[in-house]
């Protein structure tokens, strides 16, 4: 065998050993990466959540509301969607954290039929295959909601609510209206969704579109409060603290020492004295901007609960709460850890030089080091 033969045999030898490496470190990396995602990064920055206990992700979706729950069970449910604007940013945290892609949302609650609330809510139901949708009682301009008894119609009702209304009855299995007292629980894991609903007909028309019209929501596990309010204002929290079931949990609650957690409403007169005087919040938490945050509202919060136990997620992000039975801790802060997507990136390209570059050695040009004399 010639000597450029034995280059060419070495350099399709170093080919196929270099191609079956970089597909085998593809492979693997695909095949591994949240694995390695986990190991690579601390708690702080991965969010662990295990069957048995209990999640609840307050997402950073500027002036807005988005809520995604992780319950014992292993179910998951998403209160409000955040504005439309954000929604893919939404989507991403869902996938990343709590369900993969293709995966199942059980249940996606709208309180009320705010854009800032509202928005994300179509896209997340084209998104996941979910089970069941809750919506407010006030009626769209959708064909769905013609004699099903719903309220009357405003003349401002966003065109968007229509929409959702219509994408809700297309994509999800069920489509109900949210009723006073309606609960979603599990004895096995000893947890319980509760919608305290307002009266509605004691709440002034004008007041049906955006606010008044959010029920109240509360989660109890393992000595836990999560305190849902939508954008309910001062008749909304009046109606809520007069029913049995709102005084007979918090009775509970205070007489054993629960911690009590309040997702707050960013509204000038929601979370009044008497409100907060009743639920006595452990932490607080606003989803929204910081400039957006009326200075009598902070002032309210700051004096029920101390400035380390009020959350905003504008200075702090995504906020997560984490409960187990031995356990409770906040996560404020993190950031999504990376993807690998880079890792991938670069090994594509390796992949690519090693299948089509030529690597067959150039032949050098034949140089006599004798010289040939020259004529005089």
């Amino acid at each position: 065998m010639s000597n450029s033969a034995k280059r060419l045999f070495i350099f399709t030898i170093y080919r196929v050993v270099l191609f079956s490496g970089v597909a085998l470190v593809l492979v693997l990396s695909f095949a591994f990466m949240d694995a390695i995602r986990v190991f690579y990064f601390g708690e702080g920055n991965v969010f662990r959540h295990s069957r048995g206990q209990l999640a609840v992700h307050f997402l950073d979706v500027g002036n807005g509301d988005a809520t995604v729950i992780q319950f014992p069970s292993g179910r998951v449910g998403v209160i409000d969607g955040g504005p439309d604007r954000t929604s893919r940013q939404v989507i991403d945290y869902i996938h990343r954290r709590v369900v993969r892609r293709g995966g199942r949302i059980d249940f996606v609650i709208s309180t009320h039929p705010n854009i800032n609330a509202l928005g994300g809510l179509p896209d997340i139901l084209k998104e996941f295959r979910v089970d069941t949708v809750y919506r407010p009682i006030i009626q769209s301009r959708s064909e769905h909601d013609r004699d099903n008894g719903t309220l009357e119609p405003i003349d401002n009702i966003p065109a968007l609510y229509t929409y959702f209304i219509d994408v809700a009855h297309e994509r999800a299995n069920n489509v109900r209206i949210i009723e006073q007292g309606h609960y979603v629980a599990c004895e096995q894991h000893n947890y319980r969704l509760f919608f305290h609903t307002p009266t509605t007909d004691q709440i002034p028309v004008g007041l049906l579109v955006t606010n008044e019209i959010s029920p109240i929501i509360t989660l109890e596990f393992g000595g836990h409060v999560f305190v849902f309010t939508g954008r309910a204002g001062p008749t909304g929290e009046g109606q809520f603290m007069q029913t049995t079931s709102a005084q007979t949990l918090f009775a509970h609650a205070h007489d054993n020492d629960w911690q009590i957690h309040l997702r707050a409403a960013n509204l000038v007169h929601s979370n009044e004295y008497a409100f907060l005087d009743f639920i006595e919040p452990t932490t607080a938490t606003l989803s929204t901007q910081q400039s957006d945050i009326h200075h009598a509202l902070l002032g309210r919060l700051l004096a029920r609960t101390s400035g380390e136990h009020l959350h905003i997620t504008q200075e702090l992000g995504h906020i997560a709460y984490r409960v187990s039975s031995a356990d409770f801790k906040i996560f404020t802060g993190f950031e999504n850890p990376w993807q690998l997507w880079w890792l991938f990136f670069t090994l594509i390209f390796a992949l690519f030089v090693v299948t089509f570059f030529d690597f067959k050695p150039k032949s050098q040009p034949h140089q006599d080091i004798c010289e040939e004399p020259q004529e005089q």
